[in-house]
Parts: structure tokens; sequence; C-alpha cells
């Protein structure tokens, strides 16, 4: 009865101890180890998109800027330019008037009647193309914001195509978004001092501005998809020439 009465106030060595007649220390040995904590994760959860919402700024990747865009009936509308000069699409024209957008490997045929006019400004459904390479969209009161992490960049090739221009290849560990203006482009890649002592030989200024690497480059530029990588075609006398 004494033993019953002492339960509540033993803890479980003391208490294998008392039933085995022997140490608690030889009892906590005996005894099977205490199951781990569970485990918990943390998710996180984005805010789906309104189905209809307009504004005049676009933040990607942390920078802001002045664009229209609107979402009509749960359709991203955004400018050509913005798809071209701030995220780094190619566009080429068709015969029968249709755009056609590549991006990563992606492409999208738009016809005429997949095109309209946004405060004077020619634009475009995006927003199929912008999920399928990755792009994490929100709407923050009349920003549109569009994130996608700095990619790893892997490696640099390089090689001259005569009459003084040259191509770099930029290899990726994923896509990255390219903004292109003032004579820069702006990758969301992240490089090593080795890759920008590498991009500085060729001529291309390389600044690494937290998640953007920023090069003194122009010309045409084109992504591509298995394996990521980014196409920089030099004109003769530009950056990349020594």
């Amino acid at each position: 009865r004494r033993l019953l009465a002492l339960m509540p106030l033993l803890n479980p060595a003391q208490l294998t101890a008392a039933l085995l007649g022997t140490t608690p220390a030889m009892a906590a040995a005996l005894m099977p180890p205490l199951p781990p904590p569970p485990l918990t994760t943390v998710t996180t959860v984005l805010q789906p998109l309104p189905r209809d919402a307009a504004g005049e700024a676009i933040q990607i990747n942390g920078l802001r800027q002045q664009a229209h865009w609107r979402l009509e009936q749960g359709e991203l509308w955004l400018p050509l330019e913005v798809l071209e000069g701030q995220l780094g699409a190619s566009r080429r024209p068709s015969e029968d008037g249709a755009l056609v957008l590549e991006w990563y490997g992606h492409r999208v045929t738009l016809p005429p009647t997949r095109q309209r006019s946004l405060d004077d400004e020619v634009a475009v459904p995006a927003l199929a193309l912008l999920e399928r390479v990755g792009v994490q969209l929100a709407v923050r009161g009349d920003a549109l914001q569009l994130n996608l992490p700095a990619a790893p960049l892997r490696g640099i090739r390089s090689r001259e195509l005569g009459a003084g221009a040259r191509r770099v290849v930029l290899d990726l560990d994923g896509p990255g978004l390219v903004r292109s203006g003032d004579g820069r482009l702006l990758v969301s890649a992240a490089s090593s001092t080795e890759q920008q002592r590498q991009l500085a030989t060729l001529g291309l200024a390389p600044r690494q501005e937290g998640a953007w690497l920023s090069l003194r480059a122009e010309g045409q530029h084109l992504s591509l998809a298995n394996p990521w990588r980014l196409v920089l075609d030099l004109p003769p006398g530009d950056a990349g020439v020594n």
C-alpha cells in the first residue's frame, strides 16, 4: 500500500527501481529511450490571386517599377515590354499576325485576338507562361509582385562568332529572370568570386547586387532549358571583346 501511495510522486526511473528492487540509475539504463518529439513543418501558404484587379506598379524580385497590369476573370495581362525587357522572354512574329513568346523552353502562340491595349501598350495574357517557369505571383496593394529565386550560376562558356562578335553561355541551376536596359543585363543568378573574375576577363564588368548579377552587355539573349542556360550574343565592339 505504501508503494501505491508513493507512485504519483515517483518518476519513471524511480518507479521501475522500486518494482524491480534495484537502484534508480540501473533502472534508468534498462528503460527504453523516449521517442523523439514529432517533427513540425512550416508551410508557406500563398494567397490566391484575385480574379479581378489592376495596378500601375510591378515588383520583380524586390525591384519596383511603374508598369500597368490587369487581372481580368482570372487572367493576367502584362505589357510585352515587361515580358521581354524585365523578365527575359523572347518574341518573334509569325506570318498570320500572331506573336510567339519563348521562355526557357516554353512557347506560347498568341493570335491577334489574344492581344489588347493596356495604357497604350500591347499587352498579352501571361499567367500560364509565368507559372510554367515557376514565377510566384502575389498582389500587394496596387503592386503585382513577381518572384523567382536566384539560381546559382553553374558555369560560363564563351566562343568567338567571327567579325568580332562573341557568344557567352551562362549555365544556370534553374531559370532566372533577365532585365535589360542602359547597356546592362540583370540576371537573377548567384555568382562566386571566381565566376565574376571569369566574366570580367570577357569584358562584362560583372557586379553581384544582392540576388541580381549585373553584366555590361547589349545584343540578343535567349533562354533555354534542359539544361537551364542563358545565351548572350554580343555584337562586335561590345562588352565581351577585349
